[in-house]
């Protein structure tokens, strides 16, 4: 199901719509694979955002454990989290921290797609500026995706 051209096609409609419409410059999403999570070839960024880009190739190379860095955090606890600014964080709470610095990425959100209570995939956004936590950016999230839960729900129960 993960891999479907359907399930790739929502995933990427949903980073794109809370990118253009939240104001983040960057979105991807990070797929367990065993014991750790593999970055997806499925994102989505802003036309303006070169250096975003480079984040997302030099990103490609990365494999994550449960609890390391932001989208390995998001996917053991399966609970959202927000990085003020993740470029200021050390190398051991966001292993692309230099990465980050180089390419300008600054404020992070992740959070966990569920499917059945597990988490199928994680979905993390950047911004190219530093921000305090936004309700309504987290909420807006939120409910983008609580959407694509009930979608994957009802594909796997067709299936």
């Amino acid at each position: 199901m993960l891999n479907s051209a359907y399930f790739q096609s929502q995933l990427y409609e949903a980073i794109k719509l809370v990118c253009k419409t939240g104001d983040w410059d960057y979105g991807e999403a990070w797929i367990p694979v065993s014991d750790i999570l593999e970055l997806s070839p499925v994102w989505y960024s802003r036309p303006d955002t070169e250096a975003i880009e480079k984040f997302r190739l030099c990103s490609e190379a990365f494999v994550i454990p449960p609890n390391q860095g932001l989208p390995g955090r998001v996917w053991a606890k399966g609970q959202p989290e927000w990085i003020v600014d993740v470029s200021a964080r050390s190398e051991t709470y966001f292993l692309r921290n230099q990465i980050a610095k180089a390419c300008g990425v600054k404020a992070g959100f992740g959070i966990p797609i569920k499917c059945d209570r597990e988490v199928i995939v994680v979905l993390v956004f950047f911004m190219r500026t530093a921000g305090d936590r936004k309700e309504q950016k987290v909420n807006f999230i939120t409910a983008i995706a609580a959407d694509l839960e009930k979608s994957l729900s009802l594909t796997t129960a067709l299936t």
